[in-house]
């Protein structure tokens, strides 16, 4: 390129893109609503899964479920919250995850409310991390089949 004209370097330069902090943000906003509607589609195609948002086996609340269970190191709920998706609630609540912070009552009905602010707080690193967990696990589930001799590929945090 050292042997090309000033102008047509100059120009070729312009045409770049220019990462500014805002399109930084835009480029990762555009990536997260991506991911959000790839997963939304897929869970919404399980036929087991009801598109009732009244039905307790709704899509999104089977979807907000193994989110929250990849985001807490594949551990359910009842037996506790680590300290990575403790430190999410924070961020989330600002204050603190207390339980009513965990689970207020108006987001307990709306799974794709708690989705939304779960994944607004994510970098993009997570939702690659989180992408592929849910691969293996819906494949596992759906197949039977184990995943767990799998390479581990990606690191979390």
């Amino acid at each position: 390129m050292n042997k090309f004209p000033l102008e047509i370097i100059n120009k070729i330069m312009s045409f770049l893109p220019i990462l500014t902090k805002e399109r930084v943000l835009l480029n990762n906003d555009i990536i997260k609503t991506f991911y959000l509607k790839k997963w939304f589609n897929y869970y919404e195609s399980i036929e087991e899964y009801s598109s009732n948002p009244k039905h307790d086996d709704y899509y999104l609340n089977w979807f907000e479920n193994d989110l929250i269970f990849i985001l807490n190191n594949k551990t359910i709920l009842m037996h506790g919250i680590n300290k990575e998706f403790s430190s999410l609630l924070k961020q989330i609540h600002v204050t603190g995850p207390s339980l009513e912070d965990v689970f207020p009552m108006k987001e307990l009905t709306n799974s794709e409310k708690m989705i939304r602010s779960i994944i607004r707080h994510l970098t993009i690193k997570q939702i690659n991390r989180i992408d592929y967990e849910l691969e293996l696990y819906n494949n596992r589930v759906h197949t039977g089949h184990s995943c767990i001799f799998l390479p581990d590929v990606f690191s979390f945090y």
